[in-house]
């Protein structure tokens, strides 16, 4: 009998444990956008991609941050002009850390006419994972 009740405790204890770890992110897709710039952060493959969606001399900018664990998770920009979104036509760099279940990311994305100008169109926002 003692044999049983200490079997069922402890795979309830296992259980328990399992569940209130943390894992990696599921397939999450985080995207912001201001006039001239789309963001997205992949938690998932653990990439962020930056777009250039005019062609207006300006280059786009982000800068993504895990809030949960204060990691910075990269920052990055794209000059090439609106030539697309996809990954060929965008800049695409690894996360700096992994995201994890239960992360808030804050990512913030914005235009700047050269690399030490002030920034434009300026958008940010918190995404929970």
């Amino acid at each position: 009998m003692r044999l049983r009740r200490l079997i069922a405790t402890s795979v309830a204890a296992t259980a328990l444990l399992v569940a209130a770890w943390p894992t990696a992110a599921f397939a999450a897709t985080f995207r912001i956008g201001t006039a001239g710039a789309q963001a997205s952060v992949f938690t998932t493959s653990g990439k962020m991609k930056i777009c250039d969606t005019r062609t207006d001399g300006r280059r786009a900018v982000m800068h993504a941050i895990n809030m949960t664990t204060g990691d910075d998770l990269g920052y990055a920009e794209d000059a090439n002009g609106n030539n697309g979104t996809s990954d060929a036509d965008c800049t695409v760099k690894s996360l700096a850390a992994p995201v994890l279940s239960g992360n808030v990311i804050y990512i913030a994305v914005w235009i700047q006419d050269g690399a030490v100008a002030p920034q434009e169109n300026f958008n940010s926002n918190l995404f929970y994972e």
